[in-house]
């Protein structure tokens, strides 16, 4: 009989226990270790989500390079905003495509026409829409350009084109157009005499966004190299 009631009083007691619940300290330390490890989850995504970010941006100036080369060697023909081809010397397969980098805009980079072929982009100049930008391809802050150089030293004035012209994949980079003039054949004058442009032999552009960089080389063999 004794044995009985001991049984049952033990039940009793193991259900009284099983139901209480969590205690305030109990409470507290499940929060706070939800807590941390939410905190430590977030700061890995943002971590990968810039890396990946940045990632995208250093790629891009890559392709953007690519771009221009296809485009340049493969004399692709455009449309201007009322519809109608781009010419650029005596048709509209002569037009020469390029990449502008500028140090004073260190978020963007502008794939463009250089439909005077003087291995320069010419931006809006007196009320004049300028050259056509085919792409303006962006990063969100912090991503920046953080320098470019021509052939290890600064570019004047922080600008760089790099231009391509068929039929060669060869890469013209410049800070300063070297022409005067240029001639609806395409001839490049400088001092009254018809030039060959001397293109600097490689240029660089170095992308940081505040922890990391990168560097993209581009030389006027028309290799580029990413690291």
């Amino acid at each position: 009989m004794k044995l009985k009631f001991f049984k049952r009083h033990s039940r009793i007691n193991n259900a009284n226990f099983t139901s209480r619940g969590f205690t305030m300290i109990e409470l507290l330390i499940s929060i706070a270790i939800f807590t941390l490890l939410s905190a430590v989850t977030l700061a890995k995504y943002n971590t990968f989500n810039n890396n990946a970010e940045f990632t995208n941006a250093t790629e891009s100036i890559v392709l953007a390079l690519r771009q221009a080369q296809v485009y340049g060697v493969a004399a692709k023909s455009s449309l201007d905003g009322s519809g109608a081809a781009i010419v650029c010397g005596v048709s509209s397969f002569d037009c020469v495509y390029g990449v502008h980098f500028q140090e004073s805009l260190p978020s963007q980079v502008s794939i463009f026409i250089d439909e005077n072929r003087n291995y320069q982009y010419n931006g809006p100049i007196g009320g004049s829409p300028g050259e056509k930008i085919v792409e303006v391809i962006s990063w969100k802050s912090p991503i920046k350009i953080f320098d470019v150089q021509c052939q290890g030293g600064n570019c004047s004035g922080g600008n760089m084109d790099v231009t391509f012209r068929r039929p060669n994949p060869d890469g013209f980079i410049m800070d300063v157009s070297p022409c005067d003039a240029v001639s609806v054949s395409g001839d490049c004058f400088s001092g009254g005499s018809v030039i060959l442009p001397e293109s600097y032999k490689e240029g660089v552009i170095i992308l940081t966004n505040e922890e990391r960089f990168s560097t993209t080389t581009i030389s006027s063999t028309g290799q580029i190299s990413l690291k």
